[in-house]
């Protein structure tokens, strides 16, 4: 891995898939070239991001998390594609609400 400058990204390459660990206050971006190299790992708050990632590239943004933040992501015209484990769970919840209201 090699060592990143103050906006958090090395000179290995563009980043191609932005992955992004959403909490209450702060988000930890984590992203790989095409190569899948290293990129770009970053802390920023609730502030911080959307301006941040306005400011790149076009790439795809993995998530995990609500429909919310697709939306706004989508907005700024970017792929955006939820977590398999966090697709599969709300499924699950849809599916049990949907068995809840037809019993």
């Amino acid at each position: 891995m090699g060592k990143h400058n103050k906006s958090g990204t090395n000179q290995k390459g563009q980043v191609a898939f932005l992955g992004i660990d959403l909490s209450k206050k702060s988000f930890q971006l984590h992203g790989v070239d095409a190569k899948g190299h290293v990129a770009l790992k970053k802390k920023l708050n609730r502030r911080e991001l959307l301006s941040f990632i306005a400011s790149r590239p076009q790439c795809v943004i993995g998530i995990e998390a609500c429909g919310g933040s697709h939306y706004k992501f989508t907005e700024l015209g970017y792929d955006v594609r939820e977590a398999r484990e966090a697709r599969e769970a709300r499924e699950a919840r849809e599916a049990r609400s949907v068995a809840r209201v037809r019993s």
